[in-house]
């Protein structure tokens, strides 16, 4: 595709995400001017936070939303209650309330929820196979296109910034134009990239190659690391240290996120990972439930080691899938569920 289609492309997107999500359109409109306010100190930063906050969740709860309405043609005004009262809820929590870590993991918590109510929307619309992969490629392409033209025009308001007049604190017009381009355009034209009723799917091939073998390739060497290590717990009779909670929750996190990426994969590697990578995770996950069992014996529950068994729990989910369900669909919706009680339940000591 030439640059010119690219462009044309992009600002059809644009215009067609516009018609789409138009209330998910004034809510980034209203984060973009948020943040410009933050810069220019006509809000302070604490309650610009929490405006941001609410006006993200508020994003993803309209997606979710608006997707449901296309499945079931539910009315508009439905979705606008949804949106406020989620949007209001957050505000209510977050406003003048000293932000400990703990709430921030609730708040995380609660992201991941939505985001995993709208990749379940997605995948009734959509179906499994490429499906992940599409949405990935998406959000590269679009970041690209949208680099160029940030990059561009801030290199020519600073050629104009730097020789035709002198212009105080021009840094703030770099950031505003930043906040525009980050939350207005990238995040409306990758919503035109959501696929509708009917659409068929297909894996860049770049993105095939990158991910599906190159990196998956990469992931596998790090998985031989870790049994190497869990070799020499059995050899040694030592019990796991502190340190593997970090690398086995990032090779579980990689195995869920090559579990949904490999799915429509034709290459061999990609099936035989399909087939025997959740046999390969159990070993790991048991390794790592005994070294957290240790350290939440010795020293009790953390911000951290909750997000261990966080990380467990979303692996396990993955692993049953695997090997027994064997559809994609349901296990978004069991996230949210899980997001909520481990990050917002009791877990959080917040």
């Amino acid at each position: 595709m030439k640059f010119r289609d690219m462009i044309r492309d992009y600002l059809i997107r644009f215009r067609n995400s516009l018609k789409r999500f138009p209330l998910t359109f004034g809510y980034t409109v209203l984060a973009a001017t948020a943040i410009i306010l933050i810069t220019y100190e006509v809000i302070d930063s604490e309650s610009g936070a929490v405006i941001l906050m609410s006006l993200a969740v508020m994003v993803l709860a309209d997606v979710a939303v608006k997707l449901e309405r296309e499945i079931r043609g539910l009315p508009i005004w439905l979705e606008i209650i949804i949106d406020l009262a989620i949007g209001a809820l957050t505000y209510a929590l977050y406003w003048h309330t000293d932000v400990s870590m703990l709430y921030l993991l609730g708040y995380g918590g609660g992201v991941v929820s939505l985001i995993a109510i709208c990749l379940y929307q997605i995948y009734r619309i959509a179906g499994i196979e490429a499906t992940f992969g599409h949405l990935v490629w998406s959000l590269i392409y679009d970041g690209l296109l949208t680099g160029i033209a940030e990059s561009g025009i801030s290199l020519s308001l600073l050629a104009f910034l730097s020789l035709i007049t002198d212009f105080r604190n021009s840094y703030r017009l770099f950031i505003s134009i930043g906040a525009i381009m980050a939350t207005v355009v990238y995040v409306n034209v990758f919503l035109a990239f959501l696929p509708k009723s009917g659409s068929k799917l297909t894996i860049s091939r770049v993105y095939s190659t990158l991910v599906n073998k190159i990196a998956l390739v990469l992931y596998l060497l790090l998985v031989g690391i870790l049994y190497l290590y869990f070799i020499k717990i059995i050899i040694t009779w030592q019990l796991p240290r502190g340190e593997i909670n970090f690398f086995v929750s990032l090779v579980l996190l990689g195995f869920c996120l090559f579990y949904l990426s490999c799915q429509g994969e034709n290459n061999r590697l990609a099936k035989v990972y399909l087939k025997v990578g959740g046999f390969v995770m159990i070993p790991l996950m048991l390794m790592q439930g005994l070294a957290l069992y240790i350290r939440i014996s010795e020293y009790g529950l953390t911000m951290w080691r909750v997000l261990s068994l966080y990380c467990d729990l979303i692996a396990l989910l993955f692993v049953i899938d695997a090997l027994v369900i064997k559809k994609v669909r349901w296990l978004f919706a069991a996230l949210a569920l899980v997001s909520v009680i481990a990050t917002i339940g009791p877990l959080n000591g917040a």
